[in-house]
């Protein structure tokens, strides 16, 4: 270790290399920032121009800093200070910010006492924050004989006790005043942060002191990177550590920097022939089956904008999916999946969580000051998920707390001295079986699940599994269970860091609807509503928002900034998938989909076993009927006979693919068949 430089010395080169500084710009980088500290109240000293500088005295800066901090600051602090007095004049009040160091330990070594008074630098998310408190920097108190004196605090948060006069040992006096215009104060917040890789509330949480402006930067649910010095505080009795806060700012999503290579690819994806059964396929891949579900899965990551209305109020643009049933369907290991996978998920058993668990909650600081604590839906707010198990068996008070929350997304605690209200914009994915263990089909969906109409009207999708006998699908699982699911090479799904990614890229884009788009969605719900049992099952005006919704987040996926038609088709088909489990149709609409699809049903029930083509189906369907229907064929799909080139026939292969009439001959070239054993069906 080297020997600690006199602080006069350390604080000469410190003003030297901030005198002398420049940076790519040939700009006196610090110089500059100096003479706006009126302004901003503070200066970040960026370590990399330690070790990037042409400067001699750089690298050993960079050293001092990191094996003696305390004296660095200190030393950065007087340099600061005089070269204000030099180039401004006067004296003024700042902090002097670190932005990052190489040591980087994780949380939980930094709570022992391995780094202590040591700088780090660490990663996590904040999970609770007091309220901003003052702490006395120095105190200028005049005694009844106007005796004026100062006293400079170092010991902590309370204010010192005097006993006597600071100034005149033969003073008597033992009455003080303080002179608030001549004392100097510290604005502080006590910040808790936990490591990125867990949100259980253990012990395992590091108390951060934020000062100054660092005190707004962030709050609950914040994921944040900290710069500060590691000092040891003693808390319920036990010796802890603490981190003195020299820099803090938000950070993005854990490890998920998409570089432009990253970016290059993603913007080819949509153009992939099977990009969006891909995708499908990339939720809860070692789960047999349940596409339509997944699909739904998928878009709730996805997520749509809000929408700001004229009136100044938001439509919620996440989604709510409830998927509810028979035991052992795979329900839980769906939400269990994306709380493995996916980040910014939290997985929670109804049996243990509470209102304030998942929204807000008020807690005692071992300094005896009150808490604001982040529940799950504040921590994985903007682009997170909360699973929460076994559903119906929440207590009513924790669903009467969610009630505005999963509308609105904000969470609101009010309780004496505490008003306080968090961005809690979070979808939830709910699961579980019949309130009574086995999902009795007589029933409507409240009386199984028990839960009041106008609270699952929250939910966009409600999804029903039943475990109703079917020989081909019990084999089908059986395969799945004993020999690991297959997929075709082109059908391959991406992994969960790919998919990560592109769920963060894409949800920079934000379409909007066009006015036939809108027209179309609206004509579906006007013929929804006709339908008597769907009135009785709740269909409401929520449901033409989840159209809304539905539509945009798979414009979005692919990258969009004007839904379609066909979008909204898709859209449709996800909504329609949803209401046949509760024996509510949706009539089917007249697209260039649904027209074509029909054509080809057609004529491969009449093809035979062999099949036929995807090359070849399309020159039948453009024969297809008279010429009127042949005009048709041609304006719908155009002229290009190639599926993987040609979007719009793109889609109608996707459907027939979807189609339980359908049988995939093979592959390569896409052969396809009509299953003359399963009956007509219709929808895609």
């Amino acid at each position: 270790m080297s020997e600690i430089k006199t602080a006069s010395a350390l604080s000469d080169e410190v003003k030297d290399f901030l005198k002398r500084f420049k940076d790519a710009n040939d700009d006196y980088k610090y110089i500059i920032q100096i003479d706006r500290l009126r302004e901003y109240s503070s200066i970040l000293i960026n370590t990399k121009d330690f070790l990037e500088t042409k400067l001699d005295i750089g690298l050993e800066l960079y050293n001092e800093l990191n094996l003696h901090p305390k004296e660095f600051l200190q030393a950065a602090e007087r340099s600061v200070r005089e070269i204000f007095s030099e180039t401004r004049g006067g004296v003024i009040k700042f902090d002097v910010r670190i932005d990052e160091v190489e040591r980087a330990p994780p949380i939980v070594n930094v709570l022992g006492n391995e780094h202590l008074n040591q700088i780090v630098t660490i990663k996590g998310m904040i999970i609770s924050s007091s309220e901003i408190f003052l702490v006395p920097k120095q105190i200028t108190y005049t005694c009844s004989n106007g005796h004026i004196f100062e006293i400079v605090n170092d010991s902590g948060y309370e204010i010192p006790k005097i006993y006597r006069c600071g100034i005149d040992t033969k003073c008597t006096s033992k009455s003080f005043s303080e002179l608030p215009n001549r004392s100097v104060y510290t604005k502080h917040r006590l910040l808790s942060i936990k490591s990125d890789e867990s949100f259980t509330f253990t012990d395992d949480e590091l108390e951060l002191d934020v000062t100054g402006d660092l005190t707004e930067v962030a709050q609950a649910g914040d994921r944040v990177k900290v710069t500060g010095i590691v000092v040891p505080i003693l808390k319920n009795h036990r010796v802890r550590s603490s981190l003195v806060t020299l820099f803090i700012q938000k950070t993005d999503d854990v490890d998920l920097t998409i570089s432009p290579e990253d970016e290059a690819v993603f913007r080819e994806f949509p153009n992939q022939p099977d990009f969006y059964t891909r995708m499908i396929n990339s939720i809860g891949p070692s789960i047999m089956g349940l596409k339509q579900i997944k699909e739904s899965l998928l878009l709730q990551r996805i997520g749509s904008p809000d929408v700001l209305k004229n009136d100044g109020t938001k439509v919620r643009g996440w989604f709510n999916i409830g998927i509810f049933g028979d035991p052992s369907l795979a329900k839980t290991k769906l939400a269990e999946w994306e709380h493995a996978n996916l980040i910014k998920t939290i997985f929670i058993m109804s049996k243990g969580a509470t209102s304030t668990g998942l929204l807000l909650g008020l807690e005692e600081g071992a300094d005896g000051r009150k808490r604001l604590r982040a529940g799950a839906m504040v921590l994985c707010r903007d682009d997170g998920l909360v699973c929460i198990d076994e559903f119906p068996r929440l207590n009513t008070e924790v669903i009467d707390g969610l009630y505005t929350t999963m509308d609105n997304g904000i969470a609101s605690i009010s309780k004496t001295g505490h008003v306080k209200s968090l961005k809690a914009n979070t979808p939830i994915l709910a699961t579980g079986n019949a309130h009574t263990g086995e999902w009795n089909t007589s029933l409507n969906l409240q009386d199984n699940l028990a839960i009041p109409s106008t609270f699952l009207q929250r939910f966009d999708y409600t999804w029903i599994l039943i475990d109703d006998f079917d020989p081909e699908k019990d084999s089908a699982l059986a395969d799945i269970i004993l020999n690991d699911t297959c997929y075709q090479d082109d059908e391959k799904p991406h992994s969960s860091t790919t998919l990560s990614k592109y769920i963060k890229f894409v949800r920079r884009f934000n379409p909007a609807l066009g006015d036939d788009v809108s027209e179309h969605l609206k004509k579906v719900y006007l013929e929804l509503r006709k339908d008597s049992q769907a009135r009785e099952n709740g269909i409401a005006p929520r449901h033409l928002e989840t159209l809304k919704r539905t539509t945009l987040a798979i414009a979005r996926l692919h990258q969009k900034s004007y839904a379609t038609v066909e979008d909204a088709d898709k859209a449709i088909r996800v909504l329609r998938n949803m209401f046949k489990q509760r024996n509510i149709s949706i009539s089917e609409a007249d697209t260039y989909v649904q027209r074509n699809l029909n054509k080809s049903l057609n004529i491969l029930k009449t093809a035979g076993l062999a099949g036929l083509t995807a090359d070849d189906l399309y020159q039948n369907v453009m024969e297809y009927g008279d010429s009127s229907a042949q005009q048709q064929a041609r304006a719908d799909l155009g002229l290009l006979k190639s599926w993987r080139e040609n979007k719009k026939w793109r889609e109608v292969i996707e459907a027939l693919k979807r189609s339980p009439l359908i049988n995939i001959v093979q592959r390569k070239p896409l052969t396809l068949s009509y299953d003359l054993n399963k009956g007509d069906i219709t929808s895609y």
